[in-house]
Order: C-alpha cells, then structure tokens, then sequence
C-alpha cells in the first residue's frame, strides 16, 4: 500500500516553512545571506514544501532551485506535486460536496452544473489544482483558509 500524504496536512507544513504569499510561481526564495527573508509560496507550493523529511531536505532542494531556471523548477516542483498528490488533476466533481461549496458564496469561483447541459464545459469540471490557484490567486484566500476547506472534504 502506498502512503500518501494528506494535501491540507502538507499546506500546513509548507506555509510554516515559506509563510509568506506569492502569485504566479509556487515558491519565491531569495537565498542571499545579506537578506534575512523566509521564503514565499503559493498553496501549492507550500503543499510540495510540506511533503519534503525536514530542515536539512528543505535547505537542499531550496538551494537546488536557486541554482536552476524557473522552467525546470516549475517542472521539479509539478512532477513532485503530481506523484504525492494525483488528486489534484481531477475535476472538483469527484468531491460532490466539495463541488457545492464552489458554487456558493463566499468562493463561487465554479459555475453551478445543469442537469440539461449535455456538453462538457471546462469550466464546470475545473481540476482540484486550478480550483485551489483560483482561490489563492484571484479571490485572496490564504494558505490556511484553503487548508480548512480541503480539510473539511477529507483532502
């Protein structure tokens, strides 16, 4: 049987390591000894950051990222992303009740299903990695708030 780790668990982790915020990349490190800064991530990022065994594996791979373009760090941080948490390429459909609360105030960041639409529509089978970008990124919830929510779904 294979563990794997539980996303909101992993947020949590990751947004103690990089409690700041940032947009648009998953972590924003600046590693120069002059500045005393701890590092920025997204939900996501923080996710990646959560699944890593401790200080000296967290040091290694935000040294690795320094050292490497932005590209092959996006891809380092997806793949790792994707292996611990396949759940995060499926529509936000697979968790019903998830879904219904996306559709209401305070997110409603996905468009409520009609159960004469016939087409598939992007929009309305949203992946649970653009779900959670969305609400981060465009509706300002913090890493915390989107813990809660995954939490409160058994993510």
């Amino acid at each position: 049987m294979i563990h794997r780790p539980v996303l909101s668990q992993s947020i949590r982790a990751g947004a103690k390591v990089a409690p700041g915020r940032c947009t648009k990349r998953y972590i924003l490190a600046n590693l120069s000894p002059e500045r005393d800064e701890l590092p920025a991530s997204c939900p996501l990022g923080a996710a990646f950051l959560g699944t890593l065994h401790g200080p000296a594996d967290i040091g290694r791979t935000l040294g690795l990222f320094a050292n490497s373009s932005d590209e092959s760090t996006c891809q380092f941080i997806l793949q790792g992303l994707m292996r611990s948490f396949p759940q995060l390429g499926q529509t936000v459909r697979s968790w019903p009740k998830l879904a219904g609360e996306l559709e209401r105030e305070p997110f409603s960041v996905l468009p409520p299903t009609r159960h004469d639409q016939l087409a598939y529509r992007r929009e309305v089978h949203m992946s649970l990695y653009r779900v959670i970008t969305r609400l981060h990124d465009d509706l300002g919830k913090s890493k915390e708030q989107i813990a809660d929510l995954l939490q409160k779904h058994g993510l």
